[in-house]
């Protein structure tokens, strides 16, 4: 009940912004009080509805998982049609995706059996991300979105565009892009596998992966460059989990093997 609770919120407070950026169009805020507020604001509360999340069951999941897929599927045919506003389209589409990460992230979570296990995690998280971002799929998308965005956006949205989680822009009359599903799925995955090993991995009560993430943000703001958020995001989480967790720092031989073999596979994949 708490998570639908989050969920409603969200999807007030999103609908409030979009619809009020609207009807006041000459109204100007600040870009530093936009990135001083708003987002912190809804990345806070996608966290908070994250860890309000029902328990990982594999019933319940599949079932929920299946809705997720449907409405994600629903909402593609009905946007591509033209037959749903943007704003609608934002809200619902940022709220399925975040319960589809969060479903996903936890499902990963319960193949752990070791708190170790969670170092090669990030280490191949990290290598598929930057690897994707330097000559891989997420530099065709990127481009791709680049184009759209900078355009009259009066087309449908390309494929892509779909796996975005976004939030309301002042002065902008669609949803605006924060960071990829994959992002949140990560998110999740980590804390959850902290979680499981009882390992303490927050800060003034947010997950500090999630806090990267974040950072990521205003760095990519305050650059004007794209940055891809996993390696930031274990930046945050790695160290802090090998200082706070001594069984972390207990790695084995296929830890270790699993850190360069398959970063040394994705690095390579790319580069044929």
């Amino acid at each position: 009940m708490l998570f639908v609770i989050a969920c409603l919120v969200w999807a007030i407070l999103s609908l409030g912004i979009a619809f009020l950026s609207g009807w006041l169009p000459g109204v100007v805020i600040p870009e530093r009080v936009y990135m001083a507020v708003f987002i912190p604001v809804f990345f806070l509360m996608m966290i908070a509805a994250l860890s309000l999340m029902p328990k990982f069951s594999k019933r319940n999941a599949t079932l929920l998982f299946v809705a997720c897929l449907a409405v994600w599927v629903l909402l593609f045919v009905l946007d591509q049609a033209g037959n749903l506003p943007s704003k609608v389209v934002g809200v619902i589409g940022t709220l399925n995706l975040i319960v589809l990460a969060g479903l996903l992230g936890r499902a990963l979570a319960t193949g752990f059996k070791r708190p170790a296990e969670l170092i090669p995690v990030c280490v191949v998280a990290t290598a598929a991300d930057l690897a994707s971002f330097a000559a891989g799929p997420t530099e065709k998308l990127v481009a791709v979105l680049q184009d759209y965005y900078a355009g009259p956006m009066t087309a449908p949205p390309p494929l892509a565009d779909y796996f975005l989680i976004k939030i309301p822009v002042w002065g902008f009359s669609d949803f605006m892009p924060l960071f990829g599903v994959s992002d949140v799925v990560l998110l999740v995955l980590l804390s959850a596998g902290a979680e499981k090993f009882k390992i303490n991995d927050r800060f003034l009560k947010i997950p500090v992966s999630g806090l990267g993430l974040l950072f990521g943000l205003f760095l990519a703001h305050s650059t004007s460059l794209f940055m891809p958020g996993m390696p930031l995001m274990v930046l945050f989480f790695l160290p802090l989990v090998l200082l706070r967790s001594t069984e972390v720092r207990k790695i084995t031989r296929s830890d270790i093997v699993y850190s360069i073999v398959f970063p040394a596979i994705i690095f390579l994949g790319v580069s044929i």
